[in-house]
């Protein structure tokens, strides 16, 4: 068999370059005139012929040669039929030369994808009629070679699709989960704001110090719903008096007289807390007086210390069982009411009462709301 050899030669800048590899035809026959025949013929017409006069020996050389098509001749025996049977897990073209072909071994031929048979009833094969069905072989493998390549290049796109579309669902969840976030907030401060300017209209009316606290009282019983509350304003000895109070749940007779009593207790534990504050209970506030069998000790509260020019003009305490408690959505609009309470406290006391002493800012305003 002649042998072929990948020649060089240098380019136009002298360096060496390759040919492109032959196509490979691997030519399966016992060693005999006929096959040295077709692997020159097939040699002539540039192909890379190896060939094995064994079916054991092909499925090695397959291994390490590569092969675009495989030339059986049936005449190395029943072998021929395990050799197809394997090469259809393999994108080879199959070429099968029968010596004395029937219909059963067409069909067989046809089950093991043969794409094309060489009959040689009379004599040996001829080499050109070999010669063509190699190349009508390799002509189907390079078709299916093609597809094969088109089908993965479209399923590499299906799968680049596929990851691009889930990636833009996540991205969009994840937008529309924030873009819903952010509504939700923008929903919560426009509340927050509307409920800002109803009140800030109501009190801005109120001019004296009576209407101010009633006034004030009634709004956070709309918000709160079921609560006590209590507005402690101070003296100028710094003690400080029941300015104005709701009383939903303490005893109708002794509510006034219990609330003087925080007055003494809790106003002046909370002067310091210039932030609307909410505890669990009384204790958590470190009032002493109230820890214990105290009336209050169950209950939970919100208290705030409105402050004006460096003093304390008020402090406001609203109070309710600890198994009502205020709810968090709650906190905002109680921080909103006492921020424009102490406001409009301080312009109160200053276009009215800045001028009497602490004793008589509210002396005949005290009023139960």
């Amino acid at each position: 068999m002649p042998r072929h050899r990948t020649r060089h030669h240098g380019n136009a800048q002298g360096q060496a370059s390759a040919r492109p590899a032959k196509p490979g035809v691997l030519l399966v026959g016992p060693c005999c005139t006929d096959r040295n025949a077709i692997a020159e013929r097939l040699g002539q017409s540039d192909l890379s012929v190896h060939m094995e006069a064994s079916t054991q020996g092909a499925l090695a050389s397959l291994e390490v040669h590569a092969t675009d098509v495989v030339v059986i001749d049936d005449a190395v025996g029943a072998g021929c039929w395990e050799l197809l049977s394997h090469l259809s897990r393999r994108n080879v073209g199959r070429v099968l030369i029968m010596r004395a072909p029937t219909a059963n071994d067409a069909i067989r031929a046809a089950r093991t994808r043969v794409r094309e048979i060489v009959p040689c009833e009379n004599g040996g094969p001829d080499a050109t009629a070999v010669l063509r069905a190699v190349t009508l072989a390799r002509a189907s493998v390079i078709r299916a070679r093609a597809r094969r390549e088109r089908r993965e290049k479209l399923n590499n796109k299906i799968r680049a699709l596929r990851e691009a579309h889930t990636n833009l669902l996540s991205q969009v969840g994840t937008m529309c989960a924030g873009m819903g976030e952010t509504c939700r907030g923008l929903s919560d401060q426009l509340q927050r704001v509307a409920l800002g300017a109803e009140f800030n209209a109501l009190i801005r009316q109120e001019l004296e110090l009576e209407g101010l606290l009633r006034t004030t009282l009634e709004y956070v019983l709309r918000r709160a719903g079921s609560t006590n509350a209590a507005i402690f304003l101070p003296s100028s000895s710094g003690d400080y008096s029941l300015g104005a109070y709701i009383n939903f749940d303490l005893p109708k007779d002794s509510a006034e007289s219990m609330l003087e009593q925080l007055a003494g207790s809790l106003a002046p534990a909370c002067e310091q807390h210039r932030e609307l504050t909410f505890a669990g209970s009384a204790a958590e506030l470190g009032v002493p007086e109230l820890n214990g069998d105290h009336w209050l000790s169950g209950s939970n509260l919100a208290v705030r210390a409105c402050w004006s020019s460096q003093e304390c003009i008020a402090v406001l305490a609203i109070f309710r069982d600890a198994r009502n408690s205020f709810p968090t959505a709650l906190h905002p609009e109680l921080s909103i009411i006492t921020d424009l309470f102490g406001a409009q406290l301080a312009r109160v006391i200053k276009t009215h009462y800045r001028h009497k002493p602490k004793e008589e800012w509210g002396a005949s305003d005290a009023a139960a709301a």
